[in-house]
């Protein structure tokens, strides 16, 4: 699943549903969270993908941490996505960034293990 974000960095490029973790909150909930806030569904953590690390301008460095995830609910765009989307492996639009772009391919990988 990925959506087309709204906001920088990468404004209306595609990129998996991705956010900060919020004080109190574990990295498992801030990814079920930013799931709902970003497409509207709800779900649930299967198992973790790995972390990665990415240079960013405004924070030079930053940890993403992929979680494979089994989603449910209707798909919708939400404040911070202009659309949302699922995508077989063969129809994948380019993604922004290249974290992403490893955890999209971890996952297919796990997937197909």
């Amino acid at each position: 699943m990925l959506v087309q974000r709204a906001v920088a960095p990468a404004k209306g490029e595609w990129a998996l549903p991705s956010g900060f973790i919020e004080i109190e909150e574990t990295p498992e909930e801030a990814c079920l969270r930013e799931l709902r806030e970003e497409t509207g569904l709800k779900g649930m953590i299967v198992e973790a993908i790995g972390s990665y690390s990415q240079s960013s301008v405004l924070y030079k460095n930053v940890i993403i941490i992929g979680y494979l995830v089994e989603a449910h609910g209707r798909i919708k765009s939400g404040s911070d996505s202009m659309n949302a989307g699922y995508y077989s492996p063969e129809e994948l639009p380019d993604i922004a960034f290249p974290s992403h772009r490893a955890i999209v391919r971890d996952g297919l990988k796990m997937r197909n293990r």
